[in-house]
C-alpha cells in the first residue's frame, strides 16, 4: 500500500510539472490563430503500477485532448488515449480508446482499439461461486469497438455499435473448473456483435460531471452471419444522474447487463473491477444478468485535489425472472481525485474499497462513472 502512494505522488509530480509545461508551450503556439479558451492538451507519461493480478507493471502512455473545429464552441474536446505496459507476470496491454465530438456535438464517434495478453481470475458461474475456487486463465485477443451516434433531438443521440473480440484462452489451471468441466467458451472464440444504441446526454462535462443526466440503452446481436462463433443477444442499460449541491456533487448510477442465448463465460455479465462494485476482482461473480446501483459523494478539498466516498451494490442471476431471489453484494470506500486539466475535467482517480472478502486499491484515469 505504501509503495502505491509513493508511486501516486511521483506520477502527480510528473503530470503537474513536465506535462503541464509542455502543454502550455503547445497552446501558446496556437493562441495567435485560435481562441485561448479552446486549447489542445497533450500529456505523455511513464507508467508504473502494482496490483495483485499483475505484480509490477511498467510502460508508457499519453492523452491528447483536441478540438476538430476550434470555432465550434459547443462540442466538448475530443480525446485519444494510448497506453502500453508489460508486467512481471508477462502480461501485455496495448489500447487506444477514443472519443470524437463533431459538428457542435451533433455527431459522436467512440470506441477502442486494443491488444491484450492477460491473466484473468475465475471463480465459477453464478452468485454462489466460492472464493476458495479461485483460479486463473490466460487469454490473448485483439479488440475493436466503435459507436457511431447522431443527434436526433436535443440531447438525444441514436446510432450503432460494432464490437469484435478474438480471445484465445491458451492456458488454464490443471484440475480447475475450466479444465475439469464443460464451460462454454473455455478455449476462447471470436465474438462479433452489432446493434442500435440510443443515448440521452445532458451532462455539463463528459469527463467530470457535476450536474445533469446520462442514459444509454444498447442492444447487440452476436451471430455467425457477422463472424461470431457464438449466438447470443445483449441489452445494456447505463443510467446516471448528477446533482450539484454547493461544493458537493452527488452522483448515482444504475447499470444493467442482460444476456441470453449461448453466452460464452467470458462475455457473461459480471461484478467487480475498477468501475462497478469496486473492491471485488472483475468477474468475482458472473452470470447472464447483472444489476449494479451505486452512489458517490464528490467534494473539492484543496486546489486540484478532491475527495470521494462511494457505496455500491450488485447482484448476478441467470435471468431477470430471478431478480427477487438473487443475492446482493455490497462494497464501500473512499478515494482521492487529482485534476490534470481544470477546463476539461480530466482526473487521476485513486480509490480504496472494502468488501466482506477484503480490500482493493485502484489507481487509474477518469471517474468510475
Amino acid at each position: 500500500m505504501f509503495k502505491n502512494f509513493l508511486l501516486l505522488f511521483f506520477l502527480l509530480s510528473f503530470f503537474h510539472g513536465n506535462g503541464q509545461e509542455e502543454v502550455t508551450d503547445i497552446a501558446t503556439q496556437e493562441s495567435d490563430t485560435t481562441s485561448s479558451e479552446r486549447k489542445n492538451l497533450l500529456i505523455g507519461f511513464p507508467a508504473a503500477y502494482y496490483t495483485p493480478e499483475t505484480k509490477w507493471g511498467f510502460g508508457a502512455g499519453g492523452i491528447y485532448n483536441f478540438y476538430i473545429d476550434k470555432n465550434d464552441s459547443i462540442s466538448p474536446s475530443s480525446q485519444l488515449q494510448l497506453a502500453a505496459s508489460y508486467t512481471q507476470r508477462k502480461q501485455v496491454l496495448i489500447y487506444l480508446p477514443f472519443n470524437i465530438y463533431l459538428d457542435e456535438w451533433s455527431n459522436v464517434i467512440e470506441g477502442e482499439f486494443g491488444y491484450y495478453d492477460y491473466i484473468y481470475p475465475f471463480y465459477g458461474l453464478g452468485d454462489e461461486s466460492r472464493k476458495e475456487d479461485f483460479e486463473n486463465y490466460n487469454s490473448r485477443y485483439f479488440r475493436f469497438q466503435i459507436d457511431g451516434l447522431k443527434k436526433v433531438k436535443k440531447d438525444i443521440f441514436a446510432g450503432f455499435r460494432y464490437w469484435i473480440d478474438t480471445p484465445d484462452i491458451y492456458k488454464m489451471e490443471a484440475g480447475g473448473i475450466l479444465d475439469s468441466y464443460d464451460v462454454l467458451g473455455e478455449t476462447g472464440g471470436v465474438i462479433s456483435g452489432f446493434g442500435p444504441v440510443v443515448r440521452l446526454d445532458k451532462r455539463d462535462n463528459v469527463y467530470s460531471t457535476s450536474k445533469g443526466s446520462y442514459v444509454s440503452i444498447l442492444y447487440q446481436g452476436f451471430n455467425k452471419s457477422i463472424g461470431s462463433e457464438f449466438d447470443f443477444g445483449r441489452v445494456r442499460l447505463d443510467a446516471r444522474k448528477f446533482w450539484s449541491l454547493k461544493k458537493v456533487t452527488l452522483a448515482a448510477q444504475l447499470y444493467g447487463d442482460i444476456n441470453w442465448g449461448d453466452v460464452p463465460f467470458f462475455q457473461k455479465a459480471r461484478l467487480g473491477g475498477t468501475k462497478r462494485l469496486r473492491g471485488y476482482l472483475e468477474g468475482r461473480y458472473i452470470d447472464d444478468v447483472s444489476i449494479v446501483p451505486q452512489i458517490e459523494v464528490r467534494r473539492d478539498i484543496w486546489r486540484r485535489i478532491g475527495g470521494v466516498g462511494f457505496l455500491s451494490a450488485g447482484s448476478v442471476m441467470p435471468s431477470l425472472k430471478e431478480l427477487a431471489n438473487s443475492k446482493w453484494r455490497y462494497t464501500y470506500g473512499a478515494g482521492l481525485r487529482y485534476t490534470l486539466d481544470e477546463d476539461k475535467g480530466i482526473k487521476i482517480r485513486v480509490d480504496y474499497a472494502f468488501t466482506p472478502e477484503g480490500t482493493n486499491f485502484y489507481f487509474t484515469i477518469g471517474e468510475a462513472f
